[in-house]
């Protein structure tokens, strides 16, 4: 997925959940060991070109 450093990762889950035909609100996104939320940009959380981003279950219950 090609992302801006503007993108938040709100909207990253929002692109990813509506692709895969999921509810958004059930999702976050992980960088490594490390979960993202909310309307961080990408720069804010650190996230760089090749990065891997996992969109996972939300852990605490979404």
């Amino acid at each position: 997925m090609e992302l801006e450093n503007e993108n938040t990762v709100d909207e990253i889950i929002e692109s990813s959940a509506t692709f895969w035909k999921k509810d958004m609100g059930a999702y976050v996104l992980r960088k490594g060991k490390k979960v993202l939320r909310g309307g961080s940009s990408l720069v804010d959380a650190g996230i760089r070109a090749d990065d891997v981003l996992e969109l996972i279950p939300d852990p605490e219950g979404g």
